[in-house]
């Protein structure tokens, strides 16, 4: 139950986080200021798209940081598996961006950075623990022979 109910918050904040954080938002139409446009560096921004990206970012050094401090166990084999894998979701991630960009992704501006960031980093959390398990299936197949 406690899953089904932080789904569903979950899903509540983030629908209503996107009217703020997207053009077609009920907010965004609503909220003359969210359409505001400024220009740093040559680019044009406007600040829902500014608060798309800033609070994907803040989200992301949020989720981190709560990994980072996480409980961990003193022994040297738990502490070298740990970094060890986010070795790999950091490897895992640049092959997954660059693999993007090399499917015909471009990159017009800075803004089209930040999702396909986001993007292949979740990815990269995905798959790595996939990749793991699936070696361990095999690895206990081969022992069981």
């Amino acid at each position: 139950m406690v899953i089904l109910i932080s789904a569903f918050i979950g899903v509540s904040s983030h629908i209503i986080w996107d009217g703020f954080t997207h053009a077609s938002g009920f907010f965004v139409e609503n909220i003359r200021g969210l359409k505001s446009v400024f220009h740093i560096g040559g680019q044009r921004l406007q600040i829902f798209s500014v608060l798309q990206h800033l609070s994907s970012l803040v989200g992301i050094v949020a989720v981190v940081l709560w990994v980072m401090k996480s409980p961990q166990n003193n022994e040297t084999v738990i502490k070298k598996s740990f970094n060890y894998y986010w070795f790999k979701v950091l490897v895992a991630f640049v092959v997954v961006l660059l693999l993007r960009y090399y499917l015909g992704n471009t990159i017009a501006d800075i803004k089209q950075w930040v999702v396909p960031c986001i993007s292949s980093i979740l990815a990269a959390i995905i798959v790595v623990p996939l990749y793991n398990n699936v070696l361990i299936f095999f690895s206990s197949k081969q022992k069981a022979i």
